[in-house]
């Protein structure tokens, strides 16, 4: 994920991260921004725009689901690179936009509906958090108040806290897989040796920048023909 390591956090997506670097570059593409942001922060307005201008039309009228528009990111570069190579026919990249519907942390109700988006955030490439700098009477605010920098570390801790959660349970998971000897015991020794190291990193520390794919690598895929 964008923000992997820059806040001690998505520790999970980091080492996802490491092993598919082990095993060559991902395949899937076009590259995919999710937009998130808690309730009438004018995120969906934006998701609006930018679909708009890249010719794709997306039927919002359910706030309550994600959103996805395939858009086009036209290159004028790429126009005089196609004459100087005497191509016929250009094609412009794409980029996916996902409208993740408003993250709202205040109670414990908001915090479920939120567990149900973060494994479609995880599998974005580029995190955009859309966070409220507008005062007006017509939109109702976010916890009583217009705060860009404090919506944005909301967003940044639970982040962190939705990942702790995942990376707990997947160790847990690992430490019941390693008492009986199958055939992929040595590897998951081996994640469990990571994702215990990552889990010990607390929220105020940066060590997870310094946690480098080399070392998850050679320790994840040590004596593996797939990396």
């Amino acid at each position: 994920m964008a923000l992997c390591g820059n806040a001690a956090g998505f520790a999970v997506q980091c080492g996802h991260a490491a092993v598919a670097a082990c095993n060559g570059p991902p395949t899937r593409s076009p590259m995919r921004v999710a937009l998130i942001g808690p309730p009438q922060s004018g995120k969906s307005t934006l998701f609006a725009a930018v679909a708009e201008a890249g010719g794709s039309h997306v039927d919002l009228s359910r706030p309550d689901r994600s959103h996805l528009a395939v858009v086009k990111a036209p290159d004028e570069r790429l126009g005089w690179l196609a004459k100087l190579d005497g191509s016929k026919k250009t094609t412009f990249a794409e980029l996916e936009f996902l409208d993740v519907p408003g993250l709202d942390m205040t109670d414990e109700a908001g915090r479920d509906r939120a567990r149900d988006h973060w494994p479609d955030i995880r599998q974005s490439d580029l995190l955009v958090f859309v966070v409220r700098g507008f005062h007006s009477d017509a939109v109702a605010t976010y916890r009583g108040r217009v705060n860009p920098a404090a919506d944005v570390q909301e967003l940044l801790d639970e982040a962190l806290f939705a990942d702790l959660e995942q990376a707990t349970q997947r160790v847990e998971k690992l430490r019941d897989s390693i008492r009986k000897p199958t055939a992929h015991r040595d590897d998951n020794v081996r994640e469990l040796e990571l994702m215990e190291r990552m889990n010990g990193i607390s929220p105020g520390q940066s060590q997870v920048d310094s946690f480098s794919i080399g070392d998850v690598c050679n320790r994840k895929c040590k004596g593996s023909d797939t990396c």
